[in-house]
């Protein structure tokens, strides 16, 4: 372990080489490497993943490559590093390897409660916070605690961001899917399916929101383009999981989005 680096690896589905004798309520997949000047956040979707961190290998699990994934990775300055410990200490990650210098933990404490587990126990259940990556570009993360008990993107991140939504994510599994959100000034569509043209040719790639485990959402309105890639599915399940979404502007990522949109779960006209 490089001793002048902190970092922490997080999983609601650890890799099958790592026993935990406790588990977190997250729904939440990432890690966070930083030394004393830059870092990196990566907030994923991959199941049990990373697992042979130590090994000087890269292994992409055999079980994620079934279904669609999406990796996000932000390079931010070390001055964002207690924000971001404490949008984790929110959400209850299941961190399953860790570690940080004691310069480190003395210089952010909330990486050092973040590193022992103890997470935030007290209202408010959402945390929302600007970040800036080491080029200056704008990033908004949205945390959420179990006990909001809500959709984060109707009630938290379409409001915040004053846009309606497209969200893909995955739908399967318990609790039941949540329809399109319609009744709010800020709508939110679910996409059933996409589809990605392989390069030049005519052909193309698609597939359902039951194949695809990716997590994210962009603007309804080309203008605003807005994209937010977290860890929460539109799913009742997730009302009472912690999680997380990190939303941003970008007009490249967001056509490249937009246009693979196939099929969507529409409001009904008024």
């Amino acid at each position: 372990k490089p001793k002048n680096l902190a970092f922490a690896v997080y999983n609601d589905q650890v890799p099958a080489s790592k026993d935990l004798n406790r588990t977190s309520n997250g729904h939440t997949k990432g890690l966070i490497v930083f030394d004393e000047q830059t870092g990196v956040w990566i907030v994923h979707s991959v199941p049990r993943f990373p697992e042979q961190l130590h090994s000087g290998q890269y292994v992409f699990p055999e079980n994620a490559r079934e279904n669609g994934q999406s990796i996000l990775c932000v390079t931010f300055p070390t001055s964002q590093l207690e924000t971001i410990a404490n949008h984790l200490r929110l959400q209850y990650p299941n961190i399953y390897d860790s570690y940080a210098p004691e310069e480190m933990l003395s210089s952010h404490p909330a990486l050092s409660l973040l590193l022992e587990n103890k997470f935030i126990r007290t209202p408010p259940w959402v945390l929302m916070a600007p970040l800036k990556d080491i080029k200056k570009n704008a990033f908004l993360s949205f945390a959420k605690h179990g006990r909001l008990d809500k959709d984060v993107y109707a009630d938290v991140v379409a409001s915040s961001l004053e846009t309606s939504l497209l969200a893909s994510t995955w739908r399967n599994g318990p609790g039941g899917r949540l329809p399109a959100e319609c009744d709010q000034q800020f709508t939110v569509t679910n996409v059933d399916g996409i589809r990605f043209p392989l390069g030049r040719t005519n052909q193309s790639l698609t597939f359902s929101n039951t194949e695809d485990h990716s997590k994210w959402a962009i603007s309804m309105q080309g203008s605003k383009g807005y994209v937010c890639i977290g860890s929460l599915n539109r799913m009742k399940s997730q009302f009472r999981r912690g999680g997380e979404t990190l939303c941003f502007r970008s007009p490249v990522i967001y056509k490249l989005l937009y246009r693979t949109v196939m099929s969507v779960d529409d409001c009904p006209d008024a």
